[in-house]
């Protein structure tokens, strides 16, 4: 079976991104862990400010029960929490190679 990542992009004013930061941190990403749909996080900061944060599915039936069960209530947290000044983008990405210098693709 193939991995299965969800991307989450957010675009967050700049008077919030500290605070935004600090309750992914804190809050949000560990809440998304603790669904145990994910194996682990990324996350990363463009020049920009802008954030990325991967989500590596354990698989998709998980990341399709996490969307179904946990997804709603986190978003909405979220939103309560920033109801504006923060503008997110979510793929679903599924693996199709694997290079390395050390391995054949896969």
């Amino acid at each position: 079976m193939s991995a299965v990542t969800y991307e989450v992009t957010a675009e967050v004013r700049a008077d919030l991104r500290d605070a935004f930061r600090q309750y992914l941190f804190e809050k949000h990403i560990p809440d998304l862990m603790n669904t145990n749909a994910f194996a682990e996080a990324t996350i990363s900061v463009s020049k920009d400010g802008h954030l990325r944060i991967r989500y590596e599915a354990k698989n998709i039936d998980l990341l399709n029960a996490y969307f179904e069960d946990h997804a709603p209530r986190l978003r909405q947290s979220l939103s309560e929490r920033f109801p504006d000044g923060i503008k997110l983008s979510r793929v679903i990405w599924e693996e199709i190679g694997r290079f390395s210098p050390d391995i054949e693709p896969v």
